[in-house]
C-alpha cells in the first residue's frame, strides 16, 4: 500500500494495486500519486510565503523514490560522509516520516484483520483495505471523549 498521510495521522489518497515483491521505487513510479504529482494536480495547496521566501507543500519518502519539486527525501548513505547539515536534514526528515509510521501502525493495530494474512479472495483485498483507511479516518475526526485508535484523550466538543 503506497498512501499519502497528513500530519494528523490520516490517510489523503491510497494506493492498493501493487503487489508485495514490487520495490518501493517502481511502486510510486507506476502509482496514480506519482502520475499526480507529476502533473500538480494532487490537490496540495498552493507554495506559501514564509519569511518572505514561497516554500511548497511536500510529500515526504525514502530513498527509494525520486527526488522531485513536491518529493523530498533523505541525502543517499554512500561511501562519502554526510556534512552536519546534511545528517541534521536526514534526522528531520526521518522525524517526519515517523507519523506516517505511526499511521499505519494505528491502522494495523486497529483492524485486526492486518495480524494475519487475509482470508478471502484476492479480488476483495484492495475493498478490504480501502474501507479499513476510510474507517481509520472516520475514527480520527469522530467527537468522542476517548479515541481507542490513538489511545489518548480527545477535547473535540460539537458547537
Amino acid at each position: 500500500m503506497l498512501a499519502l498521510v497528513d500530519a494528523n495521522k490520516r490517510f489523503l489518497t491510497v494506493d492498493v494495486w501493487q503487489y508485495g515483491r514490487v520495490s518501493g521505487g517502481n511502486v510510486f513510479a507506476n502509482s496514480n500519486i506519482a502520475m499526480r504529482l507529476a502533473r500538480q494536480n494532487i490537490g496540495l495547496p498552493p507554495d506559501e510565503n514564509l519569511g518572505g521566501v514561497p516554500l511548497p507543500y511536500i510529500v515526504i519518502g525514502d530513498e527509494a523514490f525520486p527526488l522531485k519539486k513536491h518529493l523530498m527525501k533523505p541525502y543517499p548513505r554512500s561511501t562519502r560522509r554526510l556534512s552536519e547539515a546534511e545528517r541534521i536534514f536526514n534526522y528531520r526528515l526521518s522525524r517526519s516520516r515517523n507519523t506516517v509510521e505511526n499511521a499505519f501502525g494505528i491502522l494495523a493495530n486497529t483492524w485486526r484483520i492486518y495480524q494475519c494474512p487475509f482470508e478471502c479472495r484476492v479480488q476483495f483485498c484492495d475493498k478490504l483495505i480501502l474501507d479499513t483507511v476510510v474507517l481509520h479516518n472516520y475514527i480520527l475526526e469522530s467527537p468522542t471523549e476517548t479515541n481507542p485508535a490513538l489511545g489518548e484523550e480527545q477535547t473535540n466538543t460539537l458547537v
